[in-house]
């Protein structure tokens, strides 16, 4: 009996402590709203879908959920999950939502706050208000990012120049048939540094750099040019229309200054594209240099003491110094007509030359103080060299 008596004594004194911390709620009612209040704060930090914001919610989130755990760990625990919260007003927009939600957390700080002494779990209130200050600096960063955005939703200009850039970009990728000497991606660099000068102000529109109407593919390169130098001034004065001292303050400088070299660029590969078709007898010239090569190909049965890689080197020089100055026709070397296999030695010879000096009309005709000033020198050099080495050939047949 009197060990009955001790096994009784020792349960009531374990009892004690159980039933004292079952009492600490009703002890502390505004623990329990405090728990109503960051749930609700929780619930108003749900970014609806059609909400774009550079700012991550789910780091205040994650310190509301620190806090509650907090609370439910000190066995202060309603009983509720985290959905258990009066409904979020589905016609409150963002800005509204965070508002809201910063009011709810300083309201459950404010309760733990006042309601904390030696009746509760003595750690409960530097971690769970941890929790909350942090959320409460998390929100607040919400909330500037929101107002930013906000003001960016009135500048839709801004929104429409990415679009023009994603376009321009689009038509200053060169097709495979069009050969200038351009280089087109010192433009594209600078539209993309444009475009990232935009994203990084947080005006995002959620495309990728491959969203932009489709690009006639029978449009020539330099009309290309023309539109996207178009598109880049277009995108200029948008953002230049809608810049004002509420948003982005570097923006306006930042992108305009990529543009402008963008613009620059593109000018110049509009003038490069334009050569060619100013100078149509270079591209005669390249076919009559690589018909008079192809003639100068020895026949295995013709045997004679004159070497005529020499005439051809040259010929491959000229050829090289007409591409090199961008009149560039996309053929290589063996791109000709068929030589006539029934010509003898001595006629292919005589034909060489005659396409030679016809090569050389036409360099010596077309060029001008406005393209290309080194490529009649060279060029021409080099053709007079390849006469002069099949007059030899033609001398020794």
């Amino acid at each position: 009996m009197r060990q009955l008596g001790f096994i009784a004594i020792v349960a009531a004194a374990i009892a004690v402590p159980r039933f004292a911390a079952a009492d600490t709620p009703g002890a502390h009612p505004a623990y329990l709203h405090a728990l109503d209040d960051l749930r609700a704060a929780r619930a108003h930090l749900e970014r609806p879908a059609n909400t774009v914001v550079k700012w991550d919610e789910k780091v205040a989130i994650h310190e509301i959920d620190e806090a509650i755990r907090e609370i439910k760990d000190a066995a202060l625990d309603d009983g509720k999950n985290l959905a258990d919260h009066p409904p979020v007003d589905v016609a409150m927009d963002w800005k509204g939502r965070l508002h809201r939600s910063l009011e709810l957390v300083q309201k459950a700080h404010a309760d733990i706050n006042r309601e904390e002494d030696n009746y509760g779990a003595r750690g409960l209130k530097h971690r769970a208000m941890q929790h909350m200050d942090l959320a409460v600096g998390f929100i607040k960063e919400g909330i500037v990012d929101a107002e930013a955005t906000s003001m960016r939703n009135d500048h839709p200009a801004y929104l429409k120049a990415l679009s023009d850039m994603r376009e321009a970009r689009a038509l200053l990728q060169r097709p495979a048939k069009a050969a200038v000497k351009w280089d087109e991606n010192t433009a594209i660099t600078e539209i993309d540094k444009a475009i990232k000068a935009i994203k990084i102000a947080a005006l995002d529109d959620g495309k990728n750099i491959d969203d932009h109407p489709a690009i006639d593919v029978g449009m020539e390169y330099g009309n290309r040019l023309q539109r996207a130098d178009e598109l880049v001034a277009k995108a200029r004065a948008d953002i230049n229309e809608k810049e004002d001292d509420k948003f982005a303050r570097g923006l306006k400088h930042n992108a305009l200054q990529r543009l402008d070299a963008a613009d620059a660029a593109i000018k110049a590969g509009i003038a490069n594209a334009q050569e060619p078709a100013k100078h149509p007898a270079y591209l005669h010239a390249l076919d009559d240099l690589r018909v008079a090569r192809a003639h100068l190909e020895k026949p295995a049965n013709v045997v004679v003491k004159w070497d005529e890689k020499k005439a051809r080197q040259q010929i491959e020089a000229a050829i090289r110094e007409i591409k090199e100055a961008a009149i560039e026709d996309g053929k290589n070397l063996d791109d000709h007509p068929a030589v006539d296999a029934a010509l003898d030695w001595g006629g292919r010879l005589h034909h060489a030359k005659e396409l030679l000096q016809q090569a050389r009309a036409d360099v010596n005709e077309k060029e001008d103080d406005k393209f290309a000033r080194g490529l009649k020198r060279r060029a021409l050099t080099n053709i007079d060299a390849a006469i002069r080495y099949v007059d030899q050939g033609i001398a020794a047949n």
